[in-house]
Parts: C-alpha cells; sequence; structure tokens
C-alpha cells in the first residue's frame, strides 16, 4: 500500500477529504531520474479576462472545451463569434500558451497555442498556462496530457453533476522537470511522431470520400473501382 504524509498545513488549506487524494499510484512512487516540481512551480497562470459584451460588434477567436480534442492535444475549427454571442467574461490566451481544461479532467484536454491561432480567447473552464523559462511548452503539453497527471486532477476534482479540478490544486500537481538537453531532445521525438501522426491521420480521414467517389466514377463512367494508395 502506498501512502502520501501531508502535513495539517495542507489538510486545512484544502476541502477536498478523499481516500484518492491521500493515497499515491504506483506509477507516483517509482523511481524517475529527474526531480519532480510543482505545476505552479514552473508556469503562470494567465489570469487576462475580456467581457465580450463590452464590444458587441468585434468578432473574436474562440475557444470552447469542445474545440479541444480528448487525449490528442489537437484542435477542431476555432469558432469565430462576435462579442454579442459569447454570454459571458472570456479568458485571453496567447502563442505559446498552454491551455488545459479543468472541466471535467477525465477527458484530458490539452492544447498547445501555436501560429495556427496566435491569439483569442477562451471558456473560463481553461487554464491558461505560461510556461517559465525552465519548461520547454511542448514538453509541458505532452507531460500533462499523460495518465500520471491525468488521474491526479481526476482524484482532486469537486462536483457531482459538473465536476472540475480547482486551479489551486491543479498547480500543485507534481510532474518529473528533466534538464533543458533532456527536454530538447523529448521535444524533437513528439514532434517527428506527432507530424507523422497527423500525416497518417489526414490519409485515413479521406479514406471515405475515396469511397464515394470511386463509386460516383464507377457507376456513371463505368471506370474501374481503385483502391486507395498511401503516398
Amino acid at each position: 500500500m502506498f501512502f502520501k504524509i501531508v502535513s495539517m498545513d495542507i489538510v486545512s488549506a484544502s476541502p477536498i477529504w478523499s481516500a484518492q487524494y491521500f493515497s499515491m499510484s504506483n506509477a507516483n512512487n517509482t523511481s524517475v531520474l529527474f526531480p519532480s516540481v510543482r505545476i505552479r512551480d514552473i508556469v503562470k497562470e494567465r489570469k487576462e479576462t475580456v467581457n465580450p459584451q463590452d464590444d458587441p460588434f468585434s468578432e473574436y477567436t474562440y475557444l470552447g472545451l469542445e474545440n479541444i480534442e480528448s487525449n490528442t492535444r489537437a484542435l477542431f475549427l476555432p469558432k469565430i463569434k462576435t462579442g454579442a454571442e459569447i454570454k459571458s467574461t472570456a479568458k485571453v490566451f496567447r502563442d505559446g500558451d498552454v491551455l488545459y481544461g479543468k472541466l471535467r479532467p477525465n477527458l484530458n484536454k490539452v492544447y498547445l497555442v501555436d501560429e495556427t491561432t496566435p491569439i483569442g480567447i477562451c471558456s473560463t473552464e481553461i487554464l491558461v498556462l505560461i510556461p517559465q523559462e525552465n519548461i520547454m511548452a511542448e514538453y509541458l503539453a505532452e507531460i500533462l496530457l499523460s495518465d500520471d497527471v491525468k488521474q491526479r486532477a481526476e482524484s482532486l476534482t469537486r462536483g457531482a453533476s459538473l465536476p472540475r479540478v480547482q486551479a489551486d490544486d491543479f498547480l500543485d500537481i507534481e510532474i518529473p522537470l528533466p534538464d533543458k538537453a533532456t527536454q530538447k531532445e523529448m521535444v524533437e521525438f513528439i514532434r517527428h511522431h506527432r507530424e507523422k501522426w497527423f500525416y497518417y491521420r489526414s490519409i485515413v480521414n479521406n479514406v471515405p470520400q475515396h469511397i464515394q467517389n470511386s463509386l460516383y466514377e464507377k457507376l456513371y463512367n463505368d471506370k474501374p473501382l481503385s483502391a486507395y494508395t498511401i503516398d
């Protein structure tokens, strides 16, 4: 059995009283080569907000949780909305920020903002994190997507109908922090394999249309059915 020893200060400061909170998984007790740090020690939370209804005719690039795909860091097409369409305060995000969905953390929604959507606003159910000098954004995003972080965040959720992890609790989660050289090696590995994944995913997504096109050509132009080829 594994136990986590915590001080009374932590107990009194936290309203969480669950077995999961005071226990640790086997994964968190295995020997690691690199020191662990709290998320709050390697990021700053961007708390800049806007009220879009103050400027109802302006257009905003808006990300809700529904725009972030679970488990993949992929982004569905963000919505362009007018200020009048956005009914609540929203958070500002910028290029290089890491977005983390705090509502239903079991859905595991993480996104690294890049040049494709360099600035916009998002739901207040998303934490906007600014990586600091000692951690690379791509490494941080991938680690936040890990099973260890997901399980820890799930154990910290509050609320029955709308379970969410509070920012302060999430930022206290510990993650391994390799040296910069190791981070760079890992980021190159991540980028290489994500590029391959996006490439093959685009190919797979084109298969249904290829089927339809081939059937049409067979039925109306008597062309032979053609196999789908990968270049």
